[in-house]
């Protein structure tokens, strides 16, 4: 770890609020998947709201991390964060909650005849709750060491802060703010870089959408609340709760890019959007919203999107997301009318909690954009190019500690096509209690090389600290090369320990060896983060 990044860590200090929350820990299970997106099975009942962090611990051994971002009943939508891996259905997942969220027994309080004979017998109002921040502080390290032909490393190191500031201002609400500081380095043969950027993610107040109040504002800088898939806003949103729990709303500002920095104020957006709910516990949620952006000035794109969430038992539900981009004359690589930009859709069964089927497909374009979140600039790829998906995956539980699992996934576009699949078991308090053991063997077939694999996986919990370890192994056909390049061995060698050192703080440390045929490399890191 370089100096610089470890004069970071005593600046988590300067971080705290003077409010400390006891917090519990919330345990749930993935219940389907749809894209980039996992729902769980726990909700505003157990004490979830939107963004808060869950994570996951996957079948292989290692972990994932998203962020709540719809949440009903006993259910939550929650987006992973860039690069993390999608867990499957039926793992486990947690979060931690502030206890105070959890309902407990209040006394009850005098009528009051100044107000409306419906108004709620219990409870405060925003407006009158105590201001608390809550939130967490974290420092990330990681450096890569590339051994192959010379001597190589990166490094990269991040400082952030994400907290929750409740009745900031004595009027209700609440302030969030998500700021992350990184800095990253390469020293290679002939070659250095150093740069660092400060990321400003979220700075925005919400006003009510809470009961009793059914007119939701939110300002500043934050992901779109009504329909996520709209992206980051600066800018504000707003949104009216009908009594039969529908809502519309609109939202207008500008886009920041989806790159580091965050850069504002080249692209502007406004929206309109409905989500209406009907069925016993509001079972069926759908929406459509309306979306019209404009690159430095100039018309960029229409775009219409769809949403469908339902779920009539516990035994099934049904996921879809739907983004169709509608084109004219200005628009010289495509045709002139409507093209569906992206679809998903995925039906999950499940029996009992002891078993699970899960059929996803997935359907994505090219849209023809001015906006720089785009890069694709190949004529025919924009006019002709698309990647659909077909998958199923299926698990079933057998006896108290065995469970196993297969997934299969179909995928072609405009040049290719192939077919993967991977079988596996995990096995409950073994090789030892608490523990965890899983080994699954796998086929690739993608784009650039295909091949079998395998994996082994073996973790601990102590309570306090969290352990794992796996081993993985691939022999991959390189398409398009000859020799000895025409077939790559790899290995791969990883354990890490997440401990919580005390009630708000958490540590953890990785180590991963890869090595094998043109590849010899290993890395380390860091992740402390401070709860409050």
């Amino acid at each position: 770890m370089s100096i610089r990044t470890l004069a970071l860590i005593p600046l988590l200090a300067v971080t705290a609020p003077l409010h400390a929350q006891e917090r519990v820990r919330v345990d749930a299970k993935v219940s389907s998947l749809l894209g980039n997106t996992v729902f769980i099975d726990a909700g505003q009942a157990a004490g979830l709201r939107a963004e808060d962090a869950v994570f996951f611990e996957l079948a292989n051994g290692t972990g994932a991390e998203g962020r709540v971002r719809a949440v009903a009943k006993n259910s939550a939508r929650v987006e992973m964060l860039p690069g993390a891996p999608l867990p499957s259905v039926g793992e486990r997942a947690w979060s931690e909650v502030p206890r105070e969220r959890l309902s407990t027994p209040r006394e009850p309080q005098a009528w009051d005849p100044e107000k409306p004979l419906l108004a709620p017998a219990f409870g405060r109002g925003e407006a009158e709750r105590e201001s608390r921040t809550s939130g967490r502080a974290y420092l990330r390290w990681n450096g890569t060491f590339d051994n192959l032909n010379g001597s190589r490393s990166y490094h990269y190191g991040t400082l952030g802060i994400d907290t929750l500031t409740t009745n900031p201002f004595g009027k209700g609400g609440d302030l969030q703010l998500e700021a992350e500081w990184y800095t990253r380095s390469a020293d290679s043969v002939g070659y250095t870089s150093d740069d660092s950027e400060l990321n400003l993610r979220r700075l925005s107040y919400r006003s009510g959408g809470v009961d009793g109040e059914p007119t939701r504002w939110e300002f500043g800088r934050f992901q779109q609340h009504a329909f996520p898939e709209l992206g980051r806003l600066d800018g504000a949103e707003w949104t009216q709760a009908l009594a039969d729990g529908a809502s519309f709303g609109a939202s207008a500002g500008a886009m920041p890019l989806p790159v580091a920095g965050l850069s504002s104020f080249e692209d502007w957006q406004a929206a309109l959007y409905w989500r209406g709910a009907s069925g016993e516990d509001q079972r069926l949620l759908y929406g459509i919203a309306y979306q019209n952006t404009w690159h430095d000035g100039e018309q960029d794109r229409n775009l219409f999107l769809g949403s469908l969430d339902w779920d009539p038992s516990r035994d099934f539900s049904l996921r879809g997301r739907l983004w169709i981009d509608l084109y004219d004359s200005a628009d010289t690589f495509k045709d002139s009318g409507f093209e569906i930009s992206e679809l998903y859709a995925s039906a999950t069964w499940r029996s009992d909690n002891k078993s699970g089927f899960t059929l996803r497909g997935s359907h994505q374009t090219y849209p023809q954009l001015l906006r720089e979140e785009y890069s694709v600039s190949d004529p025919e790829l924009l006019a002709d190019g698309y990647r659909d998906r077909l998958g199923a995956s299926w698990w079933k539980q057998l006896g108290a500690i065995t469970r196993v699992t297969a997934r299969a996934d179909m995928w072609r576009d405009q040049d290719d096509d192939g077919l993967s699949f991977e079988a596996g078991a995990s096995w409950r308090d073994l090789p030892w209690s608490n523990g965890d053991l899983s080994l699954s063997a796998f086929h690739v077939d993608g784009s650039y090389s295909s091949g079998p694999g395998a994996r082994l996986a073996v973790s601990r919990n102590w309570g306090a600290a969290f352990a794992n370890f796996a081993y993985s192994w691939t022999s991959y056909d390189q398409k398009g090369f000859v020799g000895e390049q025409a077939t790559l061995a790899h290995h791969s060698l990883f354990g890490s320990l997440d401990w919580t050192i005390a009630n708000e703080w958490d540590l953890g440390l990785y180590a991963e060896d890869r090595f094998g045929d043109e590849l010899d490399s290993w890395t380390l890191g860091l992740n402390l983060q401070w709860r409050f």
